[in-house]
């Protein structure tokens, strides 16, 4: 069985079926840090659209800053190339829905890679900005450093053991199959699949954690949970209008 067969056959996680379209890319997402932030949800106005609901865990609503590798993207009839389909990412999101249909919605989207950010802009229409970033990968201890224009993510962080046993709060937070995009009068659906996160316990090293995003509720003091997944590989269809 090849790779995309082998995702593609597995779905007993998913929320709701696929597509009636093929799938319209391939990628990979490796080595994911997730910072993950308990926000009041009056402080959303003029950041969300408001025609998406805000999804709310027990009544709080939630920003996560996810920092990971971009490796191997592709359309499905092409192979990938590494100037453009290899980059470290850094988003903030936050939790939504449409019609009962739970995803996520990026307030901030950081690509490594100039050439990438342009090309992921132009062919999702995802808000992709250019920002350096370097990380550092060795056994257990991993850095990730990203800045530009005052947002900014310093991260050094070991790791722990895979959680065998998740939380609901770990699977609401991870697992999301679809985000939203709105632009103009427009709202746009994208969605995903991949087997679920593999999540790994996370220690943060003290004094090395520093956050600059221009949202309230992103600071250190509000950092609620973390998590770290060696990655997923992804199948992404091609974007719905669903408003």
């Amino acid at each position: 069985m090849n790779l995309v067969s082998d995702i593609i056959n597995k779905t007993g996680h998913r929320p709701w079926q696929f597509p009636v379209e093929e799938w319209a890319y391939y990628q990979e997402w490796n080595h994911a840090v997730f910072l993950h932030f308990p926000v009041r949800a009056d402080l959303f106005w003029g950041h969300v659209p408001r025609r998406l609901e805000l999804d709310t865990f027990d009544g709080v609503a939630w920003i996560s800053v996810v920092a990971f590798t971009m490796n191997n993207i592709r359309p499905r009839w092409l192979p990938s190339v590494p100037l453009i389909s290899t980059f470290h990412e850094v988003n903030v999101r936050t939790y939504v829905k449409h019609k009962g249909v739970s995803g996520v919605y990026f307030l901030n989207i950081q690509g490594a890679k100039q050439l990438s950010c342009f090309v992921a802009r132009h062919l999702s229409g995802l808000p992709y900005v250019f920002s350096s970033m370097k990380r550092n990968i060795s056994g257990s201890d991993h850095e990730f450093c990203c800045g530009q224009s005052g947002e900014y993510l310093n991260i050094s962080y070991s790791l722990g053991e895979i959680q065998d046993i998740r939380s609901p709060m770990d699977s609401w937070l991870t697992e999301r199959y679809c985000l939203y995009l709105g632009n103009g009068r427009t709202l746009y659906r994208y969605q995903i699949h991949h087997e679920p996160w593999q999540l790994r316990a996370i220690t943060i090293n003290d004094n090395n954690l520093r956050l600059g995003y221009d949202f309230p509720g992103v600071t250190l003091e509000n950092l609620n949970l973390a998590h770290y997944s060696d990655g997923v590989k992804v199948l992404a269809w091609k974007r719905q209008v669903v408003l």
